[in-house]
């Protein structure tokens, strides 16, 4: 994957790179959002006012939003986390229209989260295969690979599945409009009529986001890539979006998955090649560290812009975007995992004390505390000798150091002194403190504010903590290891947006290039024409 390697080997480059000092204290990784904001529109670089005024223009009709594969629904607390850091001066009205997984587990929160949005109930379907008409889902079932295909036949009938979407999209998606909803117990519209302009004809910014799983792509899934079962749904999610776009129904989408996952030129690509046509695309690699954030995982951030309602202004290629992002966000490690341990000494009682009950033992929710291997399974204990034989090697137990404990030395979860990549289960622990990691620490470590705040916090609480809280350890788990690190994404889709503006279709057929000749976007509040970045321009020719 070229294009793949040569992100990797930016991203080297850039971690040697002389970069501003990242947060260091509780406070500053609690209150990511306002980082992030000041970071782009707070940057004194002369352009601050044209990136705030294009995420003006782009939001000023309200975001609609829509997700798949949506796990918890990362982009319901990102989006209010930035909602508020953007008040007062952008109108970053959200509302979320429906949310779609196949796992129990997920509908469970995402059914809470929609009972709360009082004022419209956003919709939770569960599964994507569904929302087809029968005629589609009678033809997908029959090109189905037997257990027995081999892996070159099996995704070759996967392929067929695509091909199939594609060329018929025109007659099956103006069919699949409705699916069973979850939360209203009937069929609802799977894109209902709101996302309409409102009476003053601002255009809302109509979204998709997707965690597209990752399981085909990764060692969990046995790295069957194009011969993964999971290649039908995508098919059918991928198909949708070209439609939607073709159909100026939905502008922009945003999806995230491993870093295997092939977004550039491959053998087949995944999203470039089915999208060409109606989608730009754009793909980095990210990781929470390039932000100043110690914590492990390393993820591939893709964005689709439909090229009939939303054009491009940022770089053009992969790795110069890659560069440009990380000129606004790239910050050095101040502090290590440790400052993330932020749970009382009862609170990791309470949850050694519920691993104790989950082993068979009968302790009380309180009491003396525990020896290891009253909570640690036997495995377990044998990792963690192993871990502190490394851990007393390094020489430096000044430092933290961290290590899962369902995962061997040379696992897939590395450890050290930043917190380990999270998978959807596992058991941290912190050697240095001689404790287990606490769930809501680890939410903590990806961005979620689930932990007292101080009274004078500037920070804001995470919106879903009350419905984590009354989860069992192995969902909050599992939901977290299939999970968005929010400060990551959001620094992404801020900065999409912030490059983005509307194509102002009524000045040519040609819109992308009229962008670039004439400015032809509507900006608000601004002018393009009269933008600081002409003005200055336009200044410095005259002084010549």
């Amino acid at each position: 994957m070229p294009a793949q390697s040569s992100n990797a080997v930016q991203l080297q480059q850039c971690q040697h790179c002389e970069a501003p000092e990242g947060p260091a204290s509780f406070e500053e990784f609690s209150t990511w959002p306002k980082a992030i904001v000041q970071k782009l529109f707070a940057r004194g670089d002369g352009n601050d006012d044209v990136r705030l005024n294009r995420v003006r223009s782009l939001c000023a009709g309200g975001l609609q939003v829509y997700s798949d594969y949506s796990g918890m629904a990362g982009e319901y607390e990102f989006l209010f986390q930035l909602g508020e850091a953007l008040s007062p001066k952008v109108n970053f009205t959200v509302m979320h229209r429906r949310f779609c997984d196949i796992s129990r587990v997920s509908q469970f929160i995402l059914k809470q989260i929609a009972q709360t949005e009082v004022d419209d109930e956003p919709c939770v379907m569960c599964d994507i295969n569904s929302r087809l008409p029968k005629h589609a889902l009678s033809w997908l079932d029959a090109a189905m690979p037997s257990p027995e295909d081999s892996a070159e036949s099996s995704a070759a009938s996967y392929r067929s599945m695509e091909r199939y979407l594609m060329e018929n999209r025109h007659t099956i998606f103006p069919n699949a409009t409705t699916d069973w909803c979850v939360v209203h117990n009937r069929r609802c519209s799977l894109f209902p009529e709101s996302c309409q302009p409102d009476d003053d004809q601002l255009q809302p910014l109509v979204m998709n986001f997707a965690g597209t799983t990752c399981r085909g792509w990764s060692s969990a899934g046995k790295s069957r890539h194009f011969s993964d079962p999971s290649e039908r749904p995508h098919a059918v999610w991928v198909t949708e979006r070209r439609y939607r776009a073709e159909e100026l129904q939905e502008a922009l989408f945003f999806s995230e998955c491993t870093p295997r996952y092939p977004v550039e030129v491959t053998v087949r690509e995944k999203l470039q090649k089915p999208l060409e046509e109606s989608h730009r695309v754009l793909s980095v690699i990210l990781e929470p560290s390039m932000l100043g954030w110690p914590v492990r995982r390393k993820r591939m951030f893709s964005a689709g812009l439909s090229r009939a309602q939303v054009a491009w202004l940022g770089p053009d290629n992969g790795d110069d975007i890659l560069s440009d992002f990380l000129d606004f966000f790239k910050v050095s490690m101040k502090v290590d995992g440790g400052i993330f341990l932020v749970c009382t000494d009862e609170d990791v009682s309470v949850e050694e004390r519920k691993m104790a009950r989950a082993r068979g033992h009968g302790f009380a929710t309180s009491g003396a505390k525990l020896e290891k291997h009253q909570y640690l399974a036997p495995g377990q204990l044998v990792r963690l000798e192993n871990y502190e034989k490394i851990y007393a090697e390094t020489g430096m137990t000044d430092q933290s150091f961290f290590a899962d404990l369902d995962q061997n030395v040379t696992g897939a979860s590395t450890a050290g002194s930043m917190i380990p990549s999270l998978l959807t289960h596992g058991t941290k622990y912190a050697l240095h403190a001689g404790r287990v990691v606490c769930p809501d620490e680890l939410y903590v470590s990806h961005g979620y504010n689930v932990v007292p705040l101080p009274k004078n916090s500037a920070a804001k609480s995470c919106r879903i903590k009350s419905f984590l809280k009354q989860m069992p350890t192995n969902q909050r788990l599992h939901l977290l290891g299939n999970a968005w690190h929010l400060p990551v994404v959001s620094a992404w889709c801020l900065y999409v947006l912030s490059h983005c503006v509307w194509v102002n279709r009524n000045m040519t057929v040609q819109p992308e290039r009229s962008l670039l000749r004439k400015g032809g976007s509507r900006l608000c509040e601004l002018d393009w024409d009269q933008s600081p970045e002409k003005k200055r321009k336009e200044t410095a020719d005259d002084n010549q």
